[in-house]
């Protein structure tokens, strides 16, 4: 059977890079400290990836929220599976 979750159980929560496109200046520090999630486009502003933050790089994407200098980005929790 499937393993219990290491959290007590309850509805699990992911979280995904989001930006303020009001705020964005295009100064491509989240592509440079998240490469994997994060592309700079063709118009010089970032690219998120369309999947939620892997637990490996919630770090680094911890830190590109707290570097950006327009305070563009954030991380949004998304919760998996619904409660009743």
């Amino acid at each position: 059977g499937a393993a219990a979750p290491a959290d007590g159980g309850g509805p699990r929560r992911a979280e995904r890079l989001a930006v303020d496109w009001t705020l964005c200046e295009g100064h491509g520090l989240c592509a440079g400290l998240l490469p994997q999630l994060v592309r700079i486009g063709p118009d010089g502003y970032p690219s998120l990836a369309d999947a939620g933050v892997p637990d490996h790089l919630r770090g680094r994407a911890q830190r590109a929220v707290r570097r950006c200098p327009a305070l563009a980005l954030r991380l949004d929790k998304e919760q998996l599976g619904r409660e009743r």
